[in-house]
């Protein structure tokens, strides 16, 4: 603000190039609490320790039992040193060739490939004990996994019909994008009077009418029963109407994504148990590969969603199903997965939710009707961290009382829930709010690629109300306030606040190290890379968070310490005007690094506060022996706003003209504006839009406000216009003013 005196002479004197706080931001974020991040150095002196088991016991107790002709089904992993990806891609013929020559039996035929992973250079079989036994001594062969391990849809019934608020954001509603929902199935027999198909076919539920695909082949698949796909057990079609429901028959039931489209795979039978092989086979169907063939379908998912859970608490590296899912996500489709329904105890994450590139949602109670007051984790959400030391759940949303589409009769519901309609509870009605998210921000920022959509949901903390930091306005379900990430993630799902966020995008590179898992012990350290993202803020009192997401690639050997977790390790720095490094997050074992600070509580840099600040991206090592460029996003909450830490905003105003006014006369202003990013919309950049509002202040007439305009700044450019404002209208007394 800056003080005019209003008065019957007229004059002009220029104010300082400074901005001063706003008195209303002060009084604001006085309840503000921080504790400042160490800025430290990691410890990497450990023993290496990588579990090398190529099929565990459970899976050798069931082949020992099984009689000569009877099958199990096995999900097959190959070295990358015999697959490569650029052969083992080519299709079911590579595949049929590969297995007959390794996979046979001596003197007797091979195990008959059903199934194709080529995510993680595998496939899927029907063997036999015997065949089975040569499989697991080929050498070629890293590890066998069992495909017939069940997980379990993660919802908590309720008989209750209490509404739980399903938000959707106003910026998009995911045009354009495509959520797979891996479930139960949906409702495709839906008849709301009888129940029954009536002579010329059932329709779909009236809300989910919106496949992906005019051909249902491309859009379902049923990777169970091999049939139509159908809801029996009335989960999926629950999940489906949270994510994508289109509010046909009751608006108020709208979905988070109405205008996406969606693609069903029935992975779980009608009892809610979903088989290992179906679900990888989901996984790869719904990155846009066909699982039978290996062959591109020509119809891929933005966001796919995975409402069940299994492996609860089990190490990261000894599950098929986490690797898939996280080269899924380096291929272009976010996975996002329930939590699990395993808490209140630590170390109770479950597989797909454990896994490092998805977003695993917990779920929380709706305890008043107006967020972000107090809203409580529930006791089932499964917590962090997982068994190899990485902070789970990634976010958390609504998971209580949610209501949605079902069909008009199932296991799940039963008859009695009436037409269209029921009520569930569990971390699986949680994730598919986050995956409509996801969908919405597709569509309405379509050039942010998927580990810049994660980063976007994990800018999500409020600061409003003093939501911040240690402060989140959330408790755990005991009352306890502030849960740290383990049991809350990193905020609760806010789908208008993520469009506020600026991401970037880039590439970091480091030398090029010896394989790790051939060299036991040995650790690549400390000469990668450093890129800097600007941004300015205008004032100490606004909150900064900055999160860096990469994805990181799968591994089937597991590290039980830093060394071998997180294949890439980046780090985030967040650095003030002066230069100085006032935060950082440099965790070893997690591929998401977050930083929240508030520099008016850091009272030795909080002079230094305005200006432009720097968030530094340093890749620390590269423990792959491969692949030394690695892809990240960086993502700076509230970013594209002019004001707080914005990338484009007002750095300096003066008043030109008009500092001793009569209160009929000119206010003249002259602004900086400055947008400080300079790369291209395809990283995240490109022209910013800037709002400037003017304001008269005093203590004895309030507020006046004088109005706003518009300025589009090109990357790197710099605006200074001057503005003319007449008093005139505002009837303004003799006495002192402030300029906002």
């Amino acid at each position: 603000m800056y003080p005019i005196a209003i008065s019957a002479t007229n004059g002009t004197e220029p104010l300082p190039n400074q901005k001063p706080l706003s008195a209303l931001i002060k009084e604001k974020s006085g309840s503000l609490q921080f504790q400042n991040s160490p800025v430290t150095a990691k410890d990497l002196s450990v023993t290496h320790a990588v579990q090398n088991v190529k099929v565990d016991s459970n899976l050798l107790s069931k082949l020992a039992s099984l009689d000569q002709k009877q099958t199990i089904p096995l999900i097959v992993q190959f070295s990358s040193a015999v697959a490569k990806s650029s052969d083992i891609r080519k299709g079911s013929g590579f595949i049929q060739g590969f297995a007959t020559r390794t996979l046979a039996v001596n003197g007797g035929s091979a195990a008959a490939v059903v199934g194709y992973v080529p995510q993680v250079l595998a496939i899927e079989v029907n063997a036999t004990g015997s065949q089975a036994n040569a499989i697991i001594g080929n050498s070629q062969v890293v590890r066998v996994y069992d495909g017939s391990i069940t997980y379990q849809v993660t919802n908590y019934y309720s008989t209750q019909y209490q509404q739980a608020q399903i938000a959707w954001a106003s910026h998009s509603q995911g045009q354009g994008s495509i959520v797979a929902v891996l479930d139960s199935g949906w409702d495709n027999w839906a008849s709301y009077t009888t129940g029954i198909c009536p002579p010329n076919g059932c329709s779909p539920h009236p809300d989910l009418t919106n496949l992906a695909s005019f051909n249902p082949f491309f859009s379902i698949r049923d990777f169970v029963y091999f049939g139509d796909a159908h809801d029996f057990y009335g989960h999926g079609t629950h999940v489906e109407g949270i994510a994508v429901g289109q509010g046909i028959v009751d608006s108020s039931q709208t979905g988070m994504a109405p205008q996406a489209k969606l693609m069903v795979g029935k992975v779980c039978d009608d009892s809610g148990s979903c088989p290992t092989a179906a679900i990888v086979n989901g996984l790869v169907w719904a990155s846009g590969i066909d699982p039978s063939t290996g062959l591109p379908t020509g119809l891929k998912a933005n966001v796919v969603n995975m409402s069940f859970g299994g492996s609860c608490g089990s190490d990261y590296g000894t599950n098929i199903i986490d690797q898939v899912v996280d080269e899924v996500a380096r291929q272009g489709t976010l996975p996002v997965a329930s939590a699990g329904n395993s808490g209140p105890s630590a170390y109770t994450m479950c597989s797909p939710g454990a896994a490092k590139n998805s977003v695993a949602v917990g779920a929380l109670y709706a305890d008043t009707s107006n967020p972000p007051y107090p809203w409580m984790v529930t006791s089932y959400s499964s917590r962090g961290p997982t068994a190899d030391g990485r902070t789970k759940p990634d976010i958390t949303a609504i998971g209580d009382q949610v209501r949605s589409t079902i069909p008009p009769t199932s296991t799940l519901f039963g008859a009695a829930w009436g037409s269209y309609y029921g009520t569930a509870s569990g971390t699986s009605m949680a994730a598919p709010q986050v995956s409509g998210a996801v969908a919405d921000l597709a569509s309405g920022r379509p050039n942010a690629q998927t580990d810049a959509l994660k980063g976007l949901l994990l800018g999500t903390w409020t600061t409003e109300d003093g939501c911040f930091g240690g402060s989140t306005c959330m408790q755990d379900y005991n009352g306890n306030p502030n849960p740290s990430a383990n049991v809350a993630g990193n905020g609760f799902l806010q789908a208008d606040d993520i469009f506020h966020n600026e991401f970037f995008m880039g590439t970091v590179t480091t030398p090029q190290f010896t394989d790790k898992f051939t060299t036991p012990g040995y650790t690549s350290v400390g000469t990668g890379q450093n890129n800097d993202y600007s941004f300015y803020l205008s004032s100490p009192y606004f909150p900064i968070r900055a999160v860096l997401t990469w994805l990181d690639p799968s591994t089937n050997a597991l590290s039980l310490n830093c060394e071998g977790v997180t294949l890439h390790d980046l780090d985030l720095y967040l650095i003030n005007p002066k230069g100085t490094t006032v935060a950082s997050s440099t965790s070893c074992s997690n591929n998401v690094e977050i930083v929240d600070y508030l520099p008016s509580a850091d009272m030795a840099n909080a002079p230094y506060a305005v200006g432009v600040w720097k968030i530094r991206v340093h890749y620390y090592s590269n423990r792959l022996g491969s692949d030394p460029t690695q892809h990240y996003a960086v993502v700076l909450r509230g970013g594209n706003y002019d004001y707080g830490a914005s990338v484009a905003a007002i750095t300096a105003s003066t008043v030109t003209g008009g500092l001793f006014l009569r209160p009929t006369g000119k206010l003249v202003l002259k602004d900086t504006l400055t947008n400080y990013r300079a790369d291209s919309v395809a990283t995240g950049g490109g022209p910013r839009r800037i709002e400037v509002d003017h304001w008269l202040w005093s203590s004895a007439t309030d507020y006046a406000y004088l109005g706003w305009n518009t300025y589009d700044l090109n990357p790197g450019q710099t605006l200074t216009p001057t503005i003319s404002i007449s008093l005139a209208p505002y009837n303004l007394p003799t006495g002192t003013y402030y300029v906002e």
